[in-house]
C-alpha cells in the first residue's frame, strides 16, 4: 500500500492534508481576485469621475480683489517678478522678443518649463499669452481679464488649449487645471495681503460675501456683555 500516486508521470500526494491544502491554494487565489478587480473598479470609476482633459480644453475662473484695478494691472502685467508671488514657479527667464513681443519661460517647481509669449495687451484690461513650445505637452492660450469695481477689481483667468501629448491628457484632470487656476488667483491676492474671492464666473462675484456673524455664546448678551454684568 502507498500513500502516494502518480498521474501521467507526475507523482501526486493522496494523503488528506495535500487535499485540504490544494482547497486553501485556490480560495487564496479567488479572493486575491476578487480584491483586485474590486479596487481595479473602484479606481476607474474615481478616475472617470475626474473628468480627464480633452484635447481641446477650455476652463475659465474669476476672482474679486478689493485693490483698485490700477494695482492689480501692474502686478498681472509684470511678468519678471512672477517667481516672487506665484507659489508654483521656482523661477522665470527672459527670453529674446519674439515679433515685437516680450517671451519668457517659467520654470515651475514640478515638471517641465514652458516659454510664454504676450500677443495682446489692452492696457488696463486684457492680456493674451499663448505657449511658445511647438514640442510641449499643449499648446493654445491663458486670457487675463480685469473688470474695474467701485470697491476693487475682478479678473477673469482663462485658458483654452490644446493638449497634444495623450499621456498629458490622461493624467492630468480638469479638476486639477481648476486648482492651479485658483491658485493662481490665490497667490494673486496675497500680493495685496487679501484672500481671492473665487468663482467661475464674473457675474458670480457681484454681490461680495457676507461677513461671519460671531456666535453668541452661553451667558454672553448680543452687546457682547456677560449675563453677570
Amino acid at each position: 500500500h502507498t500513500r502516494y500516486g502518480t498521474v501521467t508521470g507526475v507523482q501526486t500526494c493522496a494523503l488528506p492534508i495535500c487535499r485540504v491544502n490544494a482547497g486553501r491554494g485556490g480560495l487564496i487565489r479567488r479572493v486575491v481576485l476578487v480584491v483586485f478587480l474590486v479596487l481595479l473598479a473602484a479606481a476607474v470609476g474615481l478616475y472617470v469621475r475626474a473628468k480627464p482633459l480633452s484635447e481641446a480644453h477650455s476652463l475659465s475662473r474669476a476672482a474679486r480683489y478689493r485693490h483698485p484695478m490700477a494695482d492689480v494691472w501692474a502686478v498681472v502685467l509684470d511678468v519678471s517678478k512672477y517667481g516672487e508671488w506665484r507659489t508654483d514657479l521656482a523661477s522665470v527667464e527672459r527670453q529674446p522678443d519674439l515679433r515685437g513681443h516680450e517671451v519668457w519661460r517659467e520654470v515651475p517647481k514640478s515638471g517641465r518649463p514652458i516659454t510664454w509669449e504676450t500677443v495682446e495687451t489692452l492696457k488696463d484690461r486684457r492680456l493674451v499669452r499663448c505657449v511658445v513650445d511647438a514640442d510641449g505637452p499643449f499648446g493654445g492660450c491663458v486670457t487675463v481679464e480685469i473688470i474695474r469695481r467701485d470697491d476693487g477689481a475682478i479678473v477673469t483667468l482663462a485658458e483654452r488649449l490644446k493638449v497634444r501629448d495623450t499621456f498629458f491628457r490622461w493624467t492630468n484632470t480638469v479638476e486639477g487645471r481648476k486648482a492651479r487656476l485658483d491658485a493662481w488667483l490665490t497667490d494673486l491676492g496675497h500680493v495685496f495681503s487679501e484672500e481671492a474671492w473665487i468663482a467661475d464666473l464674473p457675474k458670480d462675484l457681484r454681490d461680495p460675501p457676507k461677513p461671519k456673524e460671531p456666535d453668541v455664546g452661553e451667558g454672553v448678551l448680543q452687546d457682547g456683555k456677560s449675563a453677570e454684568e
